[in-house]
């Protein structure tokens, strides 16, 4: 009962904000959202946007559900900066993480041009059953889509999955090619000029220039003081999650025999993981 208490307070909350930022939201030139893999760096990614003076992403707000429900432009916007508020409460810690970059904007914004929310998993599997959801986004929008998929070790993603979820490994390499096949779904009905492909080792590697270059994406001015606390927050390197599980051999054929039918997975291709 508190909790469909707390949801109706949350929604009405959004209708009042859709009508008192309608100015704010009407400098909105891009609308971000993720698609991928739960565990393949979404978040951090998400976060270091969230960073930008000029960006609000949401943390799973899961914005596509709200527009497959019918939900107005202005009435999204709002419940996207809710849905930030409410991480900000949470110390945006999630999954055992701190996504806090002290002295940059998580929570405000000087001036709104990109928005948006950061939940690949489900954003996959919503347009892999229903693509034409993207018609009707970008219908609602009115500014272009700005997709961002972020592809890390398929043997560290597997490997993560199982433990987090509880799965087995056969059941987890299931799951993850099962979005993997969404993403084929999804490409056919994207316009050109809509995805980038982020790897994840790549931005590790070299912060600064893959930040710079997704910025360009975006449309963000890539700032020094931005870029310099994004790039201070990374690990040093990419954790290997596949070290921490014993694969079986048959578990390494099939997973070797599933990596090139998708593109996204080539530099993967042939390596034992």
């Amino acid at each position: 009962m508190k909790e469909l208490a707390r949801r109706a307070a949350l929604f009405a909350r959004a209708w009042l904000d859709a009508v008192r930022l309608r100015s704010v939201f009407a400098q909105v030139q891009r609308y971000c959202f993720f698609i991928g893999w739960p565990r393949s760096g979404h978040s951090i990614v998400a976060t270091l946007l969230n960073a930008h003076p000029h960006a609000v992403i949401s943390h799973e707000l899961n914005a596509l559900e709200q527009v497959r429900r019918g939900r107005i432009r202005n009435h999204l916007y709002a419940s996207i900066l809710l849905r930030d508020q409410w991480f900000a409460a949470q110390e945006r810690r999630s999954q055992g993480y701190n996504y806090l970059l002290p002295g940059q904007h998580q929570g405000s914004f000087r001036r709104l041009t990109l928005i948006g929310d950061k939940n690949g998993g489900a954003s996959s599997r919503l347009l892999g059953r229903d693509p034409g959801l993207l018609l009707r986004l970008r219908g609602l929008v009115g500014v272009p889509l700005r997709i961002i998929r972020v592809v890390r070790n398929p043997w560290d993603v597997i490997a993560t999955i199982a433990r987090k979820h509880s799965m087995s490994l056969p059941q987890a390499r299931a799951w993850f090619f099962a979005m993997a096949r969404d993403q084929l779904v999804i490409e056919r009905y994207l316009w050109p000029g809509e995805l980038y492909s982020l790897v994840h080792a790549d931005l590790i590697a070299a912060p600064r220039e893959g930040l710079r270059e997704l910025a360009g994406f975006l449309g963000l001015e890539p700032r020094p003081d931005w870029l310099g606390a994004c790039a201070a927050s990374l690990f040093p390197r990419p954790h290997k999650s596949r070290e921490q599980v014993v694969w079986s051999p048959d578990e390494r054929a099939a997973i070797a025999e599933e990596l090139p039918r998708y593109p996204f997975f080539r530099r993967w291709v042939g390596q034992a993981r």
